[in-house]
């Protein structure tokens, strides 16, 4: 799923189609392989060849995404404007990729059930869980780093081929061929429809509380990886209280209706509960070192959704152990497996495509919460309960009236904020707060701030620089949209049409309806247009090719950002640009350390000849640093556009362009030849960022601001040419003196004011400015 996410994008429907494909391998597997098992004389050599199967099919990873990579862009081409077509040529691609192995997969627990018979499949059921919650733990924490995505998946395969050779040579008697009805067994419609909603609630959920704790965590690969682990981890005990309360030897429907009315209730108090838990919507882990932070994430996640994932988990088990032995075992099996699996596939659409934009988070899980109790409710009325059918209204009048969590908001506001708009899509929840002062910014997922119009002309400066530096801009391409206010930048800076991709849709509507008045009439413009898209796979797949492209602000830490910075993306941004373009990453210098610094300018410069580093602003808390990529080495080609002194928003710069050149190639090729690279299977930043977030909140990392970006200047600056490569002769002064402005500033925050003073004479002497 990893690789082909890298390749169709991380939009929220591509992540869709290919989970809905897996899933569908995993369906038509129990399906299919169910008869067949219910037929065999030797059910573990058959669960071992299934093993085998799938490991083998699962080798297609190594092969199939480089084919993609070369049939993807022509068909993205011919199908790009026909969005339905595109996604549906995506999950047949997805298909043709996890089908096989799902296929095998799918087949295992209904050729184990034979083995069961005496002992009930519920047990079987929370080993298999269990193994998976161990597995996304590894996968999370632990592989990838040491083995690299490759390498773990190598493991992943190794293991399943290993646990089929050795079903192969165990020593197991023949079982005698058992007697099949006459006529194909079907399930019982009460039990199809339950295991029917077991699979699309616990799915639907899974989306719904993904995005509850997304709005106050760190949104790394591991935060997601402990959700996951956590998740699987109830889903293996709810099993083993299924295998409990068969145990009791109690009639299904009453179990069943128990669980119901428990989950129903306790679904219902999650949002209430997780409100509680965070005291309404705060960042978890404030001032906590990172083994502590992981702590941290497991304990509210298991406090939060644990009760309910144990309800939920026991349903399908306990459908499970209930079916009649005998010979078509393993096919009611199959059809149980296939059913619940249909649910989960019709639960992760429904979450995301329409509960959250239609309801919202808080009452989507509370609309779940509702027909758990509706079922139950319903379970007892056809069982002729009478005096059962108040229990579960009791609990749903009780849950929706002393739990009721509708009127607070998915986003914690300030005391100085008000809310203007949002939005809950599958994608993400955008929100659009405007502060006293009438300032206004976009909030994602509670925490995470696109940008905001307090900071225009630092923005606006993000998409000017490297258009105007440009001798001619004519095709621009900008990873990002945010506020809308960077790309607009680009306009007054001589850009001809402007191309942007942005993967948020509630982005997009914010920029349009709230940030206008800051863009340059960027979205009213004829020479723009956005694209709602992953910009790495508009990038990859679409063939035109640019002048300029500009990458956005990311954070490092977020899961997929780290995909941004690595060698193969680079490598895509050069092949679409002209022969003279270039590429320019900003780079929150605020959030990265000097280490992940070093690797992203190492890594740029495997896939680039020329790399400079520039200043986005003169700022000591939150510097933004440039990495100017050039596809074509050599010297700027004129020296008006370094003398420009911007005027954004009526205020001009007091230096030019020229003054916010900190280093050239040669010398940043010199200081960082030895860092580690980034690559997509070893993405370094992606593993080492959200580690580094936590360790700078206790002290021993630093980001690259303050005392950590002046001896980097001062690194640079001994190097003599640093600042002269490709620079016109009549300019060279200029970054010298951008030195000494940007060291007075980083001086005078730290209290030294007469060191300060002497490098703002510095600056004065090489500008003939006057600064304060």
């Amino acid at each position: 799923m990893r690789a082909l996410g890298l390749l169709f994008g991380a939009t929220s429907p591509a992540a869709a189609v290919t989970l809905a494909a897996f899933f569908l391998g995993l369906a038509a597997g129990g399906l299919g392989w169910g008869k067949a098992a219910a037929r065999s004389t030797r059910p573990l050599r058959l669960y071992g060849g299934l093993e085998l199967a799938a490991a083998v099919f699962a080798c297609l990873y190594f092969f199939l995404p480089d084919a993609y990579r070369l049939i993807y862009p022509w068909l993205f081409e011919r199908l790009q404007a026909d969005y339905a077509w595109l996604l549906a040529v995506k999950f047949g691609l997805a298909l043709a990729a996890l089908l096989p192995s799902a296929f095998f997969m799918g087949g295992s627990l209904p050729a184990l059930s034979r083995l069961t018979i005496s002992h009930g499949l519920s047990g079987w059921y929370a080993a298999n869980v269990l193994g998976a919650a161990l597995g996304a733990l590894a996968a999370g924490f632990v592989l990838p780093g040491w083995l690299g995505y490759g390498g773990t998946y190598t493991v992943a395969i190794a293991l399943s081929a290993g646990a089929g050779l050795l079903a192969c040579v165990l020593p197991m008697p023949p079982q005698p061929r058992a007697a099949m009805p006459t006529s194909p067994q079907r399930l019982a419609w009460p039990v199809r429809a339950l295991a029917l909603w077991s699979g699309l609630a616990i799915l639907a959920l899974q989306v719904l509380w993904t995005r509850m704790f997304a709005q106050v965590l760190q949104n790394s690969v591991y935060t997601f990886a402990a959700v996951l682990t956590v998740f699987l981890l109830c889903l293996a005990g709810g099993a083993l209280l299924a295998h409990g309360l068969t145990r009791r030897r109690r009639a299904l429907p009453e179990d069943a209706f128990l669980l119901l009315t428990a989950a129903g209730l306790a679904v219902a108090a999650t949002p209430t509960l997780f409100l509680e838990a965070t005291d309404g919507l705060q960042y978890i882990g404030a001032g906590q070192d990172w083994p502590t932070y992981v702590a941290a994430v497991l304990w509210l996640v298991l406090k939060v959704i644990g009760l309910p994932l144990l309800c939920l988990g026991a349903l399908l088990p306990r459908l499970l152990d209930d079916l009649r032995q005998g010979g078509a075992l393993p096919q009611a099996v199959g059809q149980l497996l296939a059913v619940n699996t249909a649910g989960s596939i019709a639960g992760a659409l429904l979450a995301g495509f329409v509960l959250l934009p239609w309801l919202g988070l808080w009452e989507s899980i509370r609309c779940l919460a509702l027909v758990y109790l509706l079922a139950a409710f319903g379970l007892a009325w056809s069982c002729a309960w009478r005096e059962r059918l108040w229990q579960p209204v009791a609990v749903g009048l009780t849950a929706f009236t002393l739990l009721d969590v509708s009127s607070v908001l998915p986003l914690r506001l300030e005391t100085d904020e008000k809310l203007l708009w949002l939005q809950e899509d599958s994608a993400a929840t955008v929100a659009v707060v405007q502060k006293d002062d009438g300032q206004r910014r976009i909030k994602v997922n509670n925490h995470y701030t696109l940008g905001g119009s307090a900071s225009r002309r630092q923005e606006a400066l993000l998409g000017y620089l490297p258009v105007r530096l440009h001798p001619q801009p004519q095709q621009v391409f900008f990873l990002g949209l945010g506020t809308g206010i960077s790309a607009g930048g680009a306009l007054p800076a001589g850009a001809g049409r402007i191309t942007v991709a942005e993967l948020l849709p509630g982005a997009v509507t914010a920029a349009r309806e709230y940030f206008g008045a800051h863009q340059h009439g960027l979205l009213q413009s004829p020479k723009a247009r956005v694209v709602p898209d992953d910009g790495r796979n508009q990038l990859t797949a679409a063939g035109q090719r640019y002048d300029v492209i500009v990458a956005d602000l990311f954070v490092p830490w977020e899961a997929g950002a780290g995909n941004l910075y690595t060698l193969e993306h680079f490598q895509t941004v050069r092949r679409r640009l002209h022969d003279g373009g270039w590429f320019m990453q900003w780079l929150p210098a605020y959030q990265l350390s000097p280490d992940a610094f070093a690797g992203i300018v190492h890594t740029l410069q495997l896939a680039f000849p020329d790399v400079s580093l520039w200043r986005g602003d003169f700022s000591v808390e939150r510097p933004v640093l440039g990495l100017l990529a050039r596809a074509r080495a050599g010297p700027f080609a004129a020296a008006l556009p370094l003398q420009d002194q911007p005027a954004l928003f009526g205020e001009r710069d007091i230096v030019p362009l020229a003054a916010r050149l900190v280093a050239g190639d040669a010398a940043l090729r010199r200081l960082y030849q030895n860092a580690p690279g980034n690559r997509d299977d070893r993405p370094v930043i992606e593993w080492q960022a959200p580690i580094a977030q936590r360790r700078q909140k206790t002290g021993l990392v630093s980001w690259l601001t303050g005392n950590e970006l002046l001896s980097l200047l001062d690194r640079l600056h001994s190097d003599g040419k640093a600042m002269d490569d490709g620079m016109p002769v009549e300019l060279r002064h200029w970054p010298e003196a951008g030195y000494h402005l940007h060291r007075a500033q980083l001086l005078q925050a730290d209290g030294y004011l007469s060191a300060a003073e002497a490098e703002l004479a510095g600056f004065r002497a090489l500008s003939g400015a006057v600064a304060d």
